[in-house]
């Protein structure tokens, strides 16, 4: 079995290391949990504990260098990213990087050069294509069982999330947080993979509820993450279509994609987050009435309820685990993303279209 240490493994179950990462490396035959990573000898004790039979760590570079770990996963703050992955790949472990990558896309593009430098595995998590779902509806595209898509809608949107004191960055636009830098990119890489990339967009951000308080003390404190995006698109083959991402949707709506095709349409619908809640699929034929659900199988050998967070990242990282450096989506598509969020961010300031 290929050992996985996970970075980020936070013992109180809070973090999306624990509630992803490390059930999708138990979920999986083939990887083991062999090493645990918290930021403190205490935490570090206490997630050993949690997790037998994994070495607790307190220090990513200690964790790294355990000749039992072959693969890194890491799951933290988004402003350590950079400063682990670079760990990892100097010491030649294949590296598994939840989104986003980095702070900018110019750390991410140093973080892709340093991958084909070194020759090692470098893995971007945005694991929301390996849903079932969405490679279903790749299939029927690839096959033209719905025809040429001509256009598209895309929809993510959920209720604002609760901020602890104790994690003030995920308010906070410039730490890589809120609707445009996770949700906007999570829609969009799902989008992108169905049905490429993006060539140009017309897009605005906003902060519409700055006000909120901390849930753990009632203080209160502003974002500054943007909570609503909306764009509208060209992609390179001509294909045109909008897309409206909100973090203030309470009821929640969730995701949903509906492409339409010239011999019908695709609709992906998921009642939560495009990267983890299970999304199902439906169709419809030209000159037909209503939408149809397609049947989904199951991949075997996935420990995981489907509506589990860690269900994709486990169908990811044994992906990963057998292809290596041929995996995708890789740090090179992490920066072809955080381009789109800077070309959706140049449009929004300056009320023009941008070429991504």
């Amino acid at each position: 079995m290929t050992g996985v240490a996970v970075v980020g493994a936070d013992p109180s179950g809070r973090g999306f290391g624990a509630r992803a990462h490390v059930r999708a490396v138990l979920a999986v035959d083939e990887l083991r949990l062999a090493a645990v990573c918290t930021s403190r000898d205490e935490t570090a004790r206490a997630a050993a504990e949690r997790w037998p039979g994994a070495r607790g760590y307190a220090d990513y570079r200690d964790a790294i260098a355990d000749d039992a770990v072959a693969i890194v996963t890491i799951a933290v703050r988004v402003a350590l990213h950079a400063e682990i992955a670079e760990a990892a790949l100097a010491a030649g472990k294949p590296v598994y990087c939840e989104w986003p990558l980095a702070l900018d896309a110019e750390a991410a593009r140093e973080l892709a050069e340093q991958a084909r430098a070194s020759g090692v595995a470098a893995a971007v998590g945005t694991q929301g294509r390996f849903a079932p779902a969405v490679r279903a509806a790749k299939r029927l595209l690839e096959r033209g069982d719905v025809g040429r898509p001509l256009s598209f809608q895309l929809g993510h949107q959920l209720p604002r999330f609760g901020v602890e004191s104790t994690r003030p960055w995920l308010a906070q636009e410039h730490e890589g947080s809120g609707a445009l830098q996770v949700a906007t990119a999570h829609a969009s890489d799902t989008l992108q993979f169905l049905l490429g990339p993006i060539a140009s967009i017309a897009g605005t951000r906003a902060t519409r509820m700055p006000e909120d308080a901390y849930t753990d003390t009632g203080e209160r404190f502003s974002w500054t993450a943007s909570d609503n995006v909306a764009y509208v698109a060209r992609l390179a083959d001509g294909t045109i279509g909008s897309a409206l991402v909100s973090n203030t949707a309470d009821p929640a709506v969730g995701f949903w994609l509906r492409i339409l095709c010239g011999e019908g349409q695709l609709v992906l619908r998921a009642p939560g987050y495009a990267s983890f809640a299970p999304p199902r699929l439906f169709r419809a034929s030209a000159g037909g009435d209503e939408l149809a659900e397609v049947a989904v199988d199951r991949p075997d050998g996935i420990a995981l309820d489907p509506t589990d967070p860690g269900y994709n990242v486990a169908l990811a990282l044994r992906s990963f685990a057998h292809e290596g450096p041929a995996f995708r989506p890789n740090f090179d598509d992490a920066v072809a993303l955080h381009r789109l969020l800077d070309a959706i961010a140049r449009s929004s300031a300056q009320n023009v279209w941008v070429d991504v």
